[in-house]
């Protein structure tokens, strides 16, 4: 069966591989499973990557992501079969060529991450979309997005991690105890597993998730428009 909380932190997993059992260490133990937990899980990894739709408004050009929003992946639009990536820019990018005029209406082109007072991640998109643009694309992007790794609190909660990946939290975690607990000897006896275990992750990063800068536009996949392309080289 797929490990669920209890079986990494406690007697079976952290607990057995450091010696350390008692209830009282119960609290460090969780802590730092949750530690190492989210070290592993947290790379861009394919168990972290969702789909969700933006829904525009003619003339507005920021849009709340999603609540457990982290960072972006890719954000798009498809157009008389025709696929359009939004490009995603830095700041300073962005203040080159951002066009946020209220009469700057048309196809968005970039967009950045951005974040409210509220602590409300937003998606800023240049320029904001005119009424035309939002009728050919029925009045959506689609967002793909990493979502942030929520730290395990029930004995029954699930890592994000695909369950053959599971096993792998424990030697890393065990490494942070020991380390955490001065433990010198325990520490070096599994730092290699530790290293090992994040290799073993961090593999998944670019197999799935991985994206190349596009070489050339796409065609369409409606017959006769194989010659035809939206936007130019970029």
């Amino acid at each position: 069966d797929p490990l669920v909380f209890s079986d990494l932190y406690d007697a079976q997993g952290l607990g057995f591989l450091v010696g350390e059992t008692d209830a009282a260490s119960a609290t460090d133990r969780k802590r730092i499973t949750n530690d190492a937990y989210v070290e592993l899980a947290g790379i861009r990894g394919y168990w972290r990557k969702r789909s969700t739709t933006i829904s525009l408004t003619a003339g507005t050009s920021a849009y709340n992501a999603p609540s457990d929003f982290a960072d972006i992946y890719r954000l798009y639009y498809r157009r008389n079969g025709l696929y359009y990536e939004v490009e995603v820019l830095g700041d300073k990018d962005w203040l080159e060529v951002s066009a946020i005029s209220s009469t700057d209406l048309g196809d968005p082109e970039y967009a950045r991450i951005t974040q409210t007072s509220a602590a409300q991640n937003q998606i800023e998109i240049s320029p904001s979309p005119s009424s035309n643009f939002i009728s050919a694309v029925t009045a959506s992007l689609t967002l793909e997005y990493f979502i942030e790794i929520t730290r395990l609190v029930s004995d029954s909660d699930q890592p994000i991690l695909p369950a053959n990946l599971r096993h792998l939290i424990v030697p890393l975690a065990g490494y942070f105890y020991a380390v955490a607990q001065g433990d010198k000897l325990l520490a070096d006896s599994l730092r290699i597993r530790a290293i090992e275990a994040k290799q073993m992750v961090l593999k998944h990063d670019l197999t799935r998730t991985g994206k190349a800068r596009r070489l050339r536009p796409p065609a369409g996949y409606y017959p006769g428009q194989t010659g035809r392309v939206g936007y130019d080289y970029r």
